[in-house]
């Protein structure tokens, strides 16, 4: 993502928008150089980011908006924030929440290799 991006992640639902609260919001997110991001016209349809900035570690968050599950989208975007993770001398790394069924599910095929 970049800052030209800012538009995308402020559209997102308010169900979705805690994603660049981090950030300080959408244009700290896009202007962070720590997203990647699946678009279809100019919109964000998966989104990967650090969601917490470590010294050692990056926390990833991930979001998918309803409808454009299963199209490798989020696998995809965590693959190049990873690849980003490690270029920085950094371990990715991730947690899920007992209630989230569906977070192991995108992180598994490209689960982070530390550095």
């Amino acid at each position: 993502m970049t800052p030209e991006d800012v538009p995308a992640p402020a559209d997102l639902r308010p169900e979705n928008a805690w994603i660049h609260a981090s950030w300080g919001g959408a244009a700290g997110l896009a202007g962070s150089g720590h997203a990647w991001a699946a678009f279809a016209k100019g919109r964000i349809l998966s989104a990967a980011c650090t969601h917490f900035l470590g010294s050692a570690y990056e926390d990833i968050a991930v979001v998918i908006v309803p409808g454009r599950r299963r199209e490798r989208l989020a696998p995809a975007c965590v693959a190049r924030l990873t690849a980003d993770i490690q270029a920085r001398g950094h371990t990715a790394s991730w947690c899920c929440s007992r209630d989230n069924r569906r977070g192991p599910g995108t992180r598994g095929p490209v689960a982070p290799v530390p550095a």
